[in-house]
């Protein structure tokens, strides 16, 4: 299921931004680029922005906005890793408790939303089933 985004609003709001930081930089240095970085530029925007932001308003949707914030905060951990594994950096100790922490109260937060969206047993709701074809009739006893 597509999330409903008003796509014209993100585009003005993008565009709005981009002329709003121009001074800050050299927007012409991108009309000097070669076709390789020039294509590296636009594919880490569509990867990096465009199908993030995507799969997070697919994510709202789907888990609701607290649980997919609480995914949003593991982004750091997921850099830290992938540096540890590219670039061969090291965490500390106390980067690795931080992790773990962060892990454990994501998962925790999905496992109790999945748990709670979940049917109820039907043994556990409603009246007993009735045994008697809707006449009442005293338990043998």
């Amino acid at each position: 299921m597509i999330p409903d985004v008003d796509l014209a609003r993100v585009i003005l709001a993008g565009l709005l931004g981009a002329v709003a930081m121009a001074p800050a930089g050299d927007p012409r240095s991108i009309l000097r680029l070669t076709p390789g970085p020039a294509l590296l530029l636009v594919v880490s925007a569509l990867v990096g922005i465009a199908f993030a932001h995507g799969l997070f308003f697919i994510s709202v949707q789907r888990l609701g906005v607290a649980v997919s914030y609480l995914m949003l905060m593991t982004t750091p951990l997921l850099s830290f890793a992938g540096s540890f594994i590219v670039l061969g950096e090291r965490f500390t100790p106390l980067q690795w408790v931080g992790g773990a922490l962060l892990l454990a109260g994501s998962s925790t937060a999905v496992h109790a939303h999945v748990r709670l969206r979940e049917p109820a047993r039907p043994e556990t709701v409603g009246p007993p089933p009735d045994r008697h074809g809707g006449i009442d009739m005293p338990e043998p006893g």
